[in-house]
């Protein structure tokens, strides 16, 4: 019951102060993390075509020089830069936010405004996951599964 209450509350359903709310005094904002990466993109680009409002969530600011050479559109060759450019300068893109997720100030100015949040970003690789087990232990250390039988 709590969760559902929350997620009435979180759209926009219920007020509140006072109950239930009429539709038009809710405006539908969502605030988009990881809008530049491929997901994130779509999204952004999905909730344009429904004309929702969107607040995205950039780790640095627009390149300035892009302003004038704003491509028509994206896809999955494009620069981070033109992807960037791409998405401010569509008409949904209410406010964009510049910092990192992991700042609560930065989210909580993120979220300001907004009825939901897509959180799309993903985690960025920085090593091989066969980096986990490069050494082997299995000979010397006598606790290994090997050394049982």
């Amino acid at each position: 019951l709590f969760g559902i209450l929350m997620l009435l509350l979180c759209c926009g359903i219920i007020d509140s102060s006072n109950g239930l709310s009429s539709p038009s005094s809710t405006t539908e904002r969502v605030a988009v993390i990881g809008a530049s990466g491929r997901l994130g993109r779509e999204a952004v680009q999905i909730l344009s075509k429904k004309n929702i409002p969107c607040t995205i969530l950039l780790r640095q600011q627009p390149d300035s020089s892009m302003e004038t050479n704003v491509p028509s559109s994206i896809d999955n060759n494009s620069s981070r830069e033109e992807v960037i450019a791409f998405l401010t300068n569509l008409p949904n893109i209410d406010r964009i936010v510049v910092g990192d997720v992991t700042s609560p100030e930065t989210c909580k100015d993120l979220l300001r405004d907004c009825t939901a949040c897509l959180a799309l970003y993903g985690a960025t690789r920085r090593s091989k996951i066969s980096d986990l087990w490069t050494k082997d232990v299995s000979d010397t250390d006598l606790s290994h599964a090997k050394q049982v039988n």
